[in-house]
């Protein structure tokens, strides 16, 4: 594992004994900060009726999609939840080529 990995993992792993609970939505989201040069990851929690919430686990600074693309191999072996991408329009993974982000960003982050 990577440094990055090891630290997302750290503070996912606190998160998330602290917050679960039954009938919450969970999801990591990635976000590619191109004015920072950066990949953001969040820990985003929303429950039906009630405001999201989204908090910062950790930012990447070395911003190659090839990193990406292992660092998150890497980090779904420690969480099955559902990953969601911003600002990734266009780009696609160097390992198969498919759309890293299939759908446009909406006001809806749970669309």
């Amino acid at each position: 594992m990577n440094t990055d990995v090891k630290i997302l993992a750290e503070k996912f792993n606190a998160l998330w004994e602290h917050h679960f609970e039954f009938k919450v939505r969970y999801q990591i989201r990635v976000v590619d900060n191109k004015v920072d040069g950066s990949y953001d990851f969040y820990f985003e929690q929303s429950r039906q009726g009630r405001r999201q919430r989204s908090i910062p686990l950790h930012s990447i600074k070395r911003h190659e999609l090839e990193y990406l693309e292992t660092t998150l191999k890497q980090f779904r072996q420690v969480t099955q939840l559902t990953y969601v991408f911003a600002n990734f329009e266009g780009q696609r993974w160097h390992s198969d080529g498919r759309l890293i982000q299939r759908k446009p960003a909406s006001a809806d982050p749970f669309a």
